[in-house]
């Protein structure tokens, strides 16, 4: 489980600095662009945040690729 979570945080991090050397010379947007971009932004925090709410909850969660319960303790 470490493993797996060490992989996708190296992942993210490396499509996160991708995508900003990618857009670091964009002009600046128009208002209602930026709106927009606001909005998707806040909904994406949300659901990030609803989702390490779920994580950290201490109920156990099937595992499903292995037909066994997790308990969000160990590995």
């Amino acid at each position: 489980m470490e493993e797996k979570l060490d992989f996708l945080t190296e992942a993210l991090g490396l499509f996160v600095r991708h995508q900003l050397t990618l857009t670091a010379h964009q002009p600046t947007f128009d208002p209602e662009t930026q709106r927009l971009g606001r909005l998707r932004y806040d909904e994406f925090a949300k659901a990030a945040g609803r989702l390490a709410a779920r994580t950290a909850s201490a109920e156990p969660r099937p595992d499903r690729s292995l037909g066994r319960v997790h308990t969000g303790k160990g590995g």
